[in-house]
């Protein structure tokens, strides 16, 4: 057992001694191996560094890296070359010396050139060029909105102090807002100041401030004549009084709103038809502070809010205006640079249809107007005029009052030349009712085989009335014209004419049975009372004979004076 056991410890000891011998064996082939490797990264640690080195080197010759745009370069390339060494998993001690190399070059780019934009870009920088000093002043900006941008300038030179006009991006949230909400309007006006439209409202703004300091030279009651600003809102071009308590630009975009709507429902109504378009030459207009400034220009009584001059184009109006009598004169306006310009009746003012003028004007200063969801105005024209209503109705009470009234050939005879006699007589208030209620009627007359009157459909005169205006802004005009486009013989006239009294007689009369809604007749069948049943009866829509009111004599011929011919 003792034998067996050395042996067993002979050959324990033996083993041991083998595997120690076998493990001394082995540790200079691991040491010659890590040597091995150790050379072979030293050398290529070395050649790595020299052709680091070198790549330097010539990126060092193929820049001047003494100055900013050559350090920039130099330090593009070697981060490059940085990116693709770590692609090809280069040593790390070359890519270092490289990465250090470019970061010093692009540190001192800025100290070159504090103001080199690549550098200061890829810093995450932008350079702040006074983008809004052109909205600060702009004319064709409302104030408040020149105010926004002054303040956003304002903080914006204040980031960028002492750093040659660069900030962080995040600093241009406001300035790119602002931007971005009236470069549209910048860049619609830079295009228009590049076409003959704006070069003549510049030679139109010479014209009109002049001729307004030579009127309120001399004028002292509400203070020194501050002057005029001009505003464009195509085609109105604005001449503002200048005044503190007010933003010009602002008035001329709230006031051109209602111009604009009104072309607009005029163009809609009859652009087609009659073959008339947008207004492409600058349309003229006067706007005043007060009443008082106004009466001064136009040298009118107090009774005058706003007038329209066939003689130079304008429109005249002050701040107390209301929108009725915009629309009004801006309709005599509109229509006036719709004429033909050689038209007789655009030569000589004086030969202008006096009914037609003042009644298509009142036809579209009693339209209805509403907001859109988008704050823009719809208007709805065609609707009862219900102050030259009462007018019309008030004059066909009696035999004296009737007297005031115009038959239908009187009527359409008058032209501006007898206004004079017109006022005098105390018939203007008739003429402007009956010169919209003849258009009133010739829209809305329509009468069925059983005499029931339907106004909600299209009058049976409606289209002939569109021939007529035709003529009249072919700068045509009178008696003979009116029967030649309405299509009318002496009996005709005279039958068209008992229809339009017995026309109004019964619009009256519905007026007075408050069979009205939202400015227009309803059928008796949609009158409802307070309950809410129907209240009408069906008699109320016949249209019946004239009776228990005056109306003129139809041979009567008041438009003319003593000696003259009859008027045409």
């Amino acid at each position: 057992m003792l034998i067996g056991g050395a042996v067993v410890a002979v050959a324990a000891v033996i083993g041991l001694i083998v595997i120690i011998s076998s493990g001394d064996d082995e540790r200079p082939k691991q040491t010659s191996n890590r040597n091995a490797k150790a050379e072979a990264r030293k050398k290529l640690l070395a050649e790595s560094t020299d052709a680091a080195m070198k790549f330097l080197g010539d990126v060092s010759k193929r820049h001047d890296v003494q100055t900013a745009a050559g350090a920039w370069e130099a330090s593009k390339e070697l981060f490059a070359r940085v990116e693709t060494m770590r692609a090809e998993k280069k040593l790390q001690e070359p890519i270092n010396l490289l990465l250090k190399e470019a970061s010093t070059f692009k540190k001192k780019v800025l100290q070159f050139d504090p103001d080199f934009g690549p550098a200061r870009e890829a810093n995450g920088e932008r350079k702040y060029a006074d983008d809004l000093v052109p909205y600060m002043k702009a004319d064709y900006l409302e104030e408040a909105d020149k105010v926004v941008a002054r303040r956003a300038h304002a903080r914006m030179l204040r980031y960028i102090k002492g750093s040659k006009g660069w900030a962080q991006k995040d600093k241009f949230a406001d300035v790119d807002k602002i931007i971005a909400r009236l470069k549209p309007t910048k860049d619609k006006r830079d295009k228009l100041r590049d076409t003959p439209f704006y070069r003549t409202a510049l030679q139109m703004e010479q014209k009109i401030l002049a001729d307004l300091e030579n009127r309120f030279r001399d004028y002292e009651k509400d203070g020194k004549w501050t002057g005029a600003e001009m505003r464009i809102r195509e085609p109105f071009v604005f001449f503002i009084q200048k005044d503190v308590s007010w933003d010009t630009q602002q008035v001329a975009n709230t006031r051109s709103r209602s111009l604009l709507g009104l072309q607009d429902i005029i163009l809609s109504e009859f652009g087609k038809e009659i073959d008339i378009k947008p207004v492409k030459e600058p349309v003229p207009v006067l706007m005043f502070r007060t009443h008082g400034m106004y009466q001064k220009y136009a040298g009118s009584g107090p009774g005058v809010l706003a007038h329209f001059e066939p003689s130079t184009g304008r429109l005249a109006v002050h701040d107390d205006c209301d929108h009725t009598t915009i629309m009004h004169e801006g309709t005599h306006q509109l229509m006036w640079f719709w004429t033909t310009r050689d038209g007789a009746t655009n030569t000589n003012p004086g030969l202008r249809s006096y009914w037609f003028q003042e009644g298509v004007a009142e036809w579209y200063s009693g339209s209805h107007r509403t907001r859109n969801s988008d704050g823009q105005w719809a208007y709805d024209i065609g609707l009862l005029h219900a102050g030259r209503l009462s007018n019309l109705s008030a004059l066909m009470g009696t035999a004296k009052d009737a007297k005031k009234l115009f038959n239908l050939k009187e009527l359409v005879k008058c032209r501006y030349m007898h206004r004079g006699r017109i006022t005098k007589t105390g018939r203007t208030g008739a003429l402007y009712a009956q010169g919209w209620f003849l258009i009133y009627f010739m829209n809305h007359f329509n009468v069925d085989d059983q005499g029931v009157v339907h106004p909600e459909q299209t009058g049976k005169y409606a289209a002939r009335w569109r021939e007529y205006v035709k003529a009249e802004l072919q700068g045509e005009t009178g008696i003979d014209v009116f029967m030649e486009k309405m299509q009318l013989d002496e009996e005709s006239f005279k039958k068209l004419s008992d229809e339009h009294w017995r026309f109004a007689a019964w619009v009256n009369t519905k007026m007075n049975l408050k069979a009205v809604k939202d400015k227009r007749i309803i059928p008796w069948k949609e009158q409802k009372n307070r309950r809410g049943e129907t209240s009408g009866e069906a008699k109320d829509d016949i249209l019946t004979p004239l009776a228990g009111l005056e109306i003129p004599p139809w041979d009567r011929d008041s438009i003319k004076k003593p000696g003259e011919k009859k008027s045409n």
